[in-house]
C-alpha cells in the first residue's frame, strides 16, 4: 500500500491550515505625511535659522500665493490638522502632528543652501546683524515705524546685549549718520528680507518704517525638537549656542539665542 506524500510545508499542529498573516496596516502619521508632501510644501530655512514652511498648502494649480509661517507655530499645527482631514479623512493626535512636524523640519535643513554672499555681508554690517535682532524680537513682531533717534537707542541696547560691534567705524553715531546708512544699506535689507521706508507724521516729524517677511508669524510658538541641545547635524554657520559648548559670535547663533 502506497503512503500518502505529506507535504511538509503545510504541515502542523492545524493541519496545514495556518491562517494568512495579517497586514500591517500604515500608520496614520505616514499617510499624513504622504498626503502633505504631495502638495509639494514649500519649505525652507530663512536667513535667521528658522525652518518655514509656506501656508495655505496648495490644493489646485496653479498653486496661490503662500507666506512663510515658522514651523514652530500652533497655526501650522493647525493647518496641518485641518488639511489632512479634508484630504485623508484622517484627524490627527497631537504627538502624530509632532512627528509630521520633524520630519518636515529635517526635510528644510536637508534642502537648505547658504548664502555666502549673504552671511558675508550681514558679518561685515553689525547694523544689519544689530537690524535682524530686532526684527526678531517679539515686542517688535517684525515691524516699526518712529523716529531714527528712537531706532537707533533700541539697536543699540539689543546690540550690546546680544554681542554686536556696536563700536566699529561702521556703527552710526547719531540718528543723520543712521538715516544715510539705512539708504545705502536698502538693497542689502531688501535681500535679506527688510524693506525701508521714510516718512513724515502729521506733525512733520520724520519718521522710518521698517517691515520683515521673516516674522509675520509673531504669537505664541509651540516648542520644537530640541535643536537648541542637540543641533550637531544643522550647518556650522546656523547652529544655535549651547552653553556648554562655549562657542558661538556668529550672527546667526545670537539671532536665534536672542529670540
Amino acid at each position: 500500500m502506497k503512503k500518502a506524500k505529506v507535504n511538509n510545508r503545510n504541515s502542523g499542529s492545524d493541519g496545514g491550515n495556518s491562517p494568512t498573516p495579517t497586514p500591517i496596516p500604515t500608520r496614520r502619521d505616514i499617510v499624513a505625511m504622504e498626503t502633505i508632501l504631495a502638495m509639494k510644501p514649500e519649505l525652507y530655512v530663512d536667513v535667521a535659522g528658522e525652518p518655514r514652511i509656506g501656508l495655505p498648502f496648495a490644493r489646485g494649480d496653479p498653486k496661490p500665493p503662500q507666506s512663510p509661517w515658522s514651523l514652530r507655530h500652533d497655526r501650522v499645527r493647525a493647518e496641518i490638522a485641518e488639511f489632512v482631514f479634508q484630504s485623508a479623512g484622517i484627524i490627527l493626535f497631537d504627538q502624530e502632528i509632532t512627528r509630521i512636524l520633524y520630519v518636515l523640519e529635517g526635510k528644510a535643513w536637508k534642502d537648505h543652501r547658504i548664502d555666502i554672499e549673504l552671511q558675508q555681508a550681514l558679518d561685515e554690517e553689525p547694523l544689519v546683524e544689530a537690524l535682524f535682532i530686532f526684527l526678531h524680537q517679539p515686542e517688535t513682531e517684525g515691524r516699526f515705524q518712529d523716529s531714527c533717534s528712537k531706532l537707533l537707542t533700541a539697536l543699540t541696547k539689543i546690540g550690546r546685549k546680544n554681542g554686536v560691534d556696536t563700536r566699529s567705524k561702521a556703527w552710526p553715531k547719531g540718528a543723520p549718520q543712521l538715516s544715510g546708512r539705512l539708504g545705502q544699506l536698502e538693497a542689502l535689507l531688501a535681500k535679506c528680507g527688510i524693506k525701508v521706508a521714510r516718512g513724515r507724521f502729521v506733525g512733520g516729524a520724520r519718521y522710518v518704517k521698517l517691515e520683515s517677511n521673516f516674522t509675520c508669524d509673531g504669537g505664541k510658538q509651540t516648542p520644537s525638537q530640541t535643536s537648541s541641545v542637540d543641533n550637531k547635524h544643522h550647518p556650522k554657520t546656523l547652529r544655535i549656542i549651547d552653553a556648554r559648548d562655549g562657542a558661538g559670535g556668529d550672527v546667526f547663533d545670537r539671532i536665534q539665542t536672542s529670540e
